[in-house]
């Protein structure tokens, strides 16, 4: 599997960092449908996670709670 970067703009409240980011594989407990390309993207400013569906070489953001690691 080869990594690519995606450019992403940061979905949380008040936070308006965009840039490119690499994604982590989403775990399969935390999807519905665990055979999905479910990703995870950390927000390298205020850490707020997110995922989104890989389609082909583009991402759909899912509506998901965002939660924040900090």
């Amino acid at each position: 599997m080869m990594l690519t970067s995606y450019w992403v703009h940061c979905p949380a409240e008040g936070c308006e960092w965009m840039g490119s980011l690499l994604p982590r594989p989403a775990d399969a407990s935390e999807t519905a449908e665990p055979l999905t390309p479910l990703v995870r993207f950390r927000c390298p400013s205020c850490h707020a996670e997110w995922h989104a569906r890989v389609v082909g070489d583009d991402l759909v953001e899912i509506a998901v709670e965002i939660s924040s690691a900090s």
